[in-house]
This record gives structure tokens, C-alpha cells and sequence, in this order.
């Protein structure tokens, strides 16, 4: 029962989720001694490896070479029985992300 439940939870959680790739952003002179990936959104530098960014709705990995962000993604609300929940900042992601729930037919 629990790894159905954790597969269940892992695809809704890939499923909420969008990423993206790209070269590490230069670090602004100031910063230039911090080893790690600069950060634009928190004006600062993350360690290697994985990182949520408190206070926003998103994850990191900094790898030398590349980093990878991962966000909500949205999607387009168009079922009448459903409403899109607001996210949790104070949450990690991807819990932190916006929930669509939908009221069962009976």
C-alpha cells in the first residue's frame, strides 16, 4: 500500500512541475568568492548539489557545468467541479506548489 501511495504522490508531484536547464549565471563580483551557483531571484549564491530556495516555490540543483530549476507549472483550469488551491510557500517543493481539487460526483 505504501508504494503505491508514494508512486501516486511522485507523479502528481513530476506532473505539477517544470523544469528547466541552462549555464550558471555569473556571479556579480561581490559574490565571486562564494563557491556554488548564483542565484538571481535571492541576489545570492546556492551551494553544489540540491537546494530549495526559501521563500520561493522552487528547487535547484547547481552543478558546475549546468543548473537545473524545477517550478510550478500551471495549467489551464477548465472542469467546472474543480478549483485551483493556493500554494504554500512556507512548504518545500513541490509541496509547495498550487493543487487543483475537484469535487467527486455522486
Amino acid at each position: 500500500m505504501f508504494s503505491k501511495i508514494f508512486i501516486i504522490t511522485l507523479i502528481v508531484g513530476i506532473a505539477s512541475a517544470a523544469t528547466a536547464i541552462g549555464r550558471p549565471a555569473p556571479k556579480p563580483a561581490a559574490l565571486a568568492h562564494k563557491k556554488g551557483c548564483y542565484i538571481k531571484e535571492i541576489n545570492d549564491v546556492i551551494p553544489y548539489g540540491r537546494s530549495n530556495i526559501a521563500g520561493h516555490c522552487m528547487e535547484v540543483v547547481c552543478k558546475e557545468e549546468r543548473t537545473f530549476y524545477s517550478a510550478c507549472s500551471t495549467q489551464p483550469n477548465t472542469d467546472p467541479n474543480c478549483k485551483l488551491l493556493a500554494g504554500d510557500s512556507s512548504k518545500p517543493f513541490p509541496e509547495c506548489c498550487p493543487k487543483t481539487w475537484c469535487k467527486t460526483q455522486g
